[in-house]
This record gives structure tokens, sequence and C-alpha cells, in this order.
């Protein structure tokens, strides 16, 4: 059973709901722990505050239960929001508890850029990525965010992109987690492809 793990103040659920069913798989909604651990995989998508996701998952008893099901070893794919609660901690709105399945931290972008970085943009050095296959390197996705990761553990560093003069991690990569920064439910053909690429391998 393919999940979507839902959560009080989540976005853009929709969106992930409409391309998953476009691609024709079937999936569940995931609102509680019971229903998180009998999915063989895990879509978490995401777009709002690291904080307030951090704190309705907790109010929904999910914060634990989503640590189990990564370190349980099945496939997990975090989106925007989904990528950056992986982390230590977030800097917004103060310091947050990230789920700290990899080593870093989410931080804003400088003072002087225009924020959100919002649009298209390119995604360099996935050529290697098994999720990317027979999607072109330096393809467009789309990103909306005003924080990203900075990632110590050198090893889940996967694809970048570029905002003004900042290159960033955009992609990330350990054992059965993956994650991106941008979303691929928003992002045409490359986006699709991209979870397809995901969901075929369950």
């Amino acid at each position: 059973m393919i999940g979507v793990l839902c959560y009080k103040g989540g976005g853009n659920l929709g969106s992930v709901f409409k391309a998953i069913s476009y691609l024709g798989y079937e999936f569940k909604e995931i609102w509680n722990q019971e229903d998180l651990r009998k999915a063989d995989a895990l879509i978490f998508p995401g777009q709002g505050s690291f904080a307030q996701a951090n704190k309705s998952l907790k109010e929904a008893n999910l914060w634990e239960a989503l640590k189990e099901f990564i370190y349980s070893g099945k496939p997990f794919f975090g989106i925007c929001l989904g990528l950056q609660l992986l982390f230590d901690y977030s800097d917004e709105f103060g310091f947050t508890e990230g789920l700290k399945i990899i080593s870093g931290k989410v931080v804003e972008f400088q003072k002087d850029f225009i924020r959100p970085h919002l649009g298209w943009n390119q995604v360099f050095n996935t050529s290697d990525l098994k999720f990317f296959k027979d999607i072109p390197d330096a393809s467009s996705f789309y990103f909306v965010h005003s924080y990203y990761p900075e990632v110590y553990d050198l090893s889940c560093k996967k694809g970048f992109s570029e905002y003004v003069d900042k290159k960033f991690v955009c992609v990330v990569e350990k054992e059965n987690v993956f994650a991106c920064q941008f979303h691929p439910e928003k992002s045409g053909r490359w986006g699709l492809k991209l979870l397809d690429n995901f969901l075929s391998s369950i």
C-alpha cells in the first residue's frame, strides 16, 4: 500500500493526490500511526512552516511513528517540507527540532535574496540516481521555498540547484530515503517521471 502522509496544516496535498492518480497508482491518505504502520511505502509532501509541521505531527502522534517507518527500511519520498524535516533542526521561527535522519540543518536564504525562491530552476548532478532514470541531467523543476538544507553528511548530497549565486542541495538520498526540495507534482513531464520512477519501484 502506497501511503501519502497527511497532517493538520499540511499544504499541497491535493496536487500530490492528483499526480499519483494521474500516473495510475492507488494510494491511501495517512492520518494516524496505525495506517502508517500498514503502509509499504510513504510519500511525505509538504508546504509551509517547519515548526507547524513538527507541532502537527506530534499532536497526531505521528512524529515517532514516522521515524519508526523510516528506520524500518521501507521506501520514503519526501517533497519540499518533507525533505527539510529529515534534518537535525531548522532556523525557521527560531530553533525547531527535525527528525534527525540526515545530518544537517535548514537555513534561510540571505536577506537580500527575493524570497521565496519561486518558479522553475535546473537540477544538476542527477545522472546516477535511480529515480532520475530517463530524466536528462539539468532538467528544470518547480520550486517554492525560502529555506534550504545545509547537508553535513556528504554521502547524502545528490542533486543541486542554484538561486542567485547560491548553490544548494535540492536532492538527498540515504538508503531507503529519497527527498527533493522542488515539487515534482507541479513540475510537468519530468516531475511526473520522477514520481513514476519511485512508485514503479515499490
